[in-house]
């Protein structure tokens, strides 16, 4: 369980025990890299192949609630992907080999894995969920 003292004092209503928002933003530069992440509890985003990028939080969750991404165009042009892709959920666990992970695919127009243009920006909101306890 994360253990840390959230600055919102943890004001998101919520069916969910303990609801946790994390938001991050991925700089992708030439060939897909990822040059820099902007967003605290982020512990990485890298590119582990053409259009996947796997995201590591700081602190490991009890189970994620969403994942949602979305690609921001570079300063000039677009980014060339048409749909941002969530693997591997939902899930009862986000957490995979004792760290929260969760995997992203960028899909260009023909329905493909693509690397976003240089300048291109990745947008990630997480819901995850800091307490085992269930509520009905």
């Amino acid at each position: 369980m994360a253990n840390r003292n959230f600055a919102n004092g943890g004001k998101i209503y919520s069916m969910n025990v303990m609801p946790v928002l994390i938001t991050a933003k991925a700089v992708i530069g030439a060939a897909g890299a990822v040059t820099a992440v902007l967003g605290s509890t982020i512990a990485s985003i890298v590119r582990i192949s053409t259009g996947v990028y796997q995201i590591t939080l700081q602190d490991v969750y009890q189970s994620s609630l969403t994942v949602q991404s979305s690609m921001e165009s570079p300063a000039s042009g677009l980014s060339g992907i048409v749909a941002v892709e969530t693997q591997h959920l939902p899930s009862a666990s986000i957490s995979i080999l004792g760290a929260s992970t969760c995997t992203i695919t960028t899909i260009n127009a023909s329905g493909v894995a693509a690397d976003p243009a240089s300048g291109s920006s990745i947008a990630v909101l997480i819901i995850a969920n800091n307490s085992s306890v269930k509520t009905s």
